[in-house]
């Protein structure tokens, strides 16, 4: 029998516990650019309000955390990649993805429920010409293309 400190145990991912504080910057970033466009809509606001002036000159550069947020993740994925190699001397691509997907897939559809569903019970004026069968097969751009940005809430399109 072999002793536990000779088994090869395979190598822990890394997790770069500094940038979990870049990448929720850079998502609350974004969060933070929705917010403020959209509070016009909900709450009447004029035009010469300086206070909202700066905030929202402020807050639309958030949109800039969206491409901070995928440098990152191109970043991350990457060196996770190069690490599996290193460790594992291959690269199993199927596995990649199956990691990838039940990472993304939950946070997404809980996104298209929340836009399809629970807002138009929310908000009674709320209204969407998009299509639920465009979103749950990920044509979700595909849709906007074609009917536009049309949300009465900016929910499931971008401004």
């Amino acid at each position: 029998m072999t002793p536990q400190n000779q088994i090869k145990s395979p190598a822990k991912r890394p997790h770069f516990k500094n940038l979990d504080a870049l990448r929720f910057l850079a998502a609350f970033s974004v969060f933070l650019f929705h917010f403020f466009s959209e509070l016009k809509s909900f709450i009447p606001i004029s035009d010469d309000n300086l206070l909202y002036k700066g905030i929202t000159a402020f807050t639309s550069k958030g949109l800039l955390g969206v491409n901070f947020f995928f440098v990152l993740s191109g970043f991350l994925i990457t060196y996770l990649i190069i690490f599996e190699i290193k460790h594992q001397k291959s690269f199993n691509l199927k596995h990649f993805l199956i990691r990838r997907t039940l990472r993304i897939w939950p946070l997404y559809f809980i996104i298209i429920v929340i836009g399809f569903l629970l807002f138009p019970l929310l908000f009674l004026d709320y209204e969407t010409k998009h299509h639920l069968i465009n979103y749950a097969f990920f044509l979700a751009n595909f849709d906007e293309i074609w009917y536009g940005v049309n949300d009465s809430v900016n929910f499931l399109t971008s401004p």
